[in-house]
C-alpha cells in the first residue's frame, strides 16, 4: 500500500467501541500508464477492504476513489450497522463531494 494521504474514523450508534476506518493513499503511477490510487477500509465484519482505482490522472484516479469509498460505505452500513455509522456524531457520513460548492 502507498502513502496514506487522508483517513477518516467512524462509529457506530451505540457501540463507539467498533470503529471503521478509511484510509486513502496517494496516486500513483503504474508500469502500464494509468494512475491508480488504492483505498482501504479496516473494521468490516468480513475482514479488511482494498480496492486499487485507475485513472487517467492522478486527480481521477483519486476522485474516482472516493466516489468508490462513499459506494463500499455506503453498502457495508446498509448490509452490517442498518444505517448507524456516524461520523462526529452525524450519520452524513460526508465521503463524497458535489460537483460544485454552495
Amino acid at each position: 500500500m502507498n502513502s496514506v494521504v487522508a483517513v477518516r474514523e467512524l462509529s457506530i450508534e451505540g457501540d463507539s467501541s467498533k470503529k471503521v476506518r478509511v484510509e486513502i493513499c496517494q496516486p500513483q503511477l503504474s508500469p502500464d500508464g494509468i494512475y491508480r490510487c488504492e483505498f482501504r477500509i479496516e473494521g468490516a465484519p468480513e475482514g479488511m477492504t482494498n480496492i486499487n482505482v485507475g485513472g487517467v490522472d492522478s486527480y481521477q484516479a483519486l476522485c474516482l476513489a472516493i466516489r468508490s469509498i462513499a459506494n463500499v460505505v455506503d453498502d457495508y452500513n446498509k448490509k452490517y450497522c442498518h444505517s448507524k455509522l456516524q461520523w462526529m456524531g452525524e450519520t452524513d457520513l460526508e465521503l463524497h463531494f458535489s460537483t460544485k460548492l454552495e
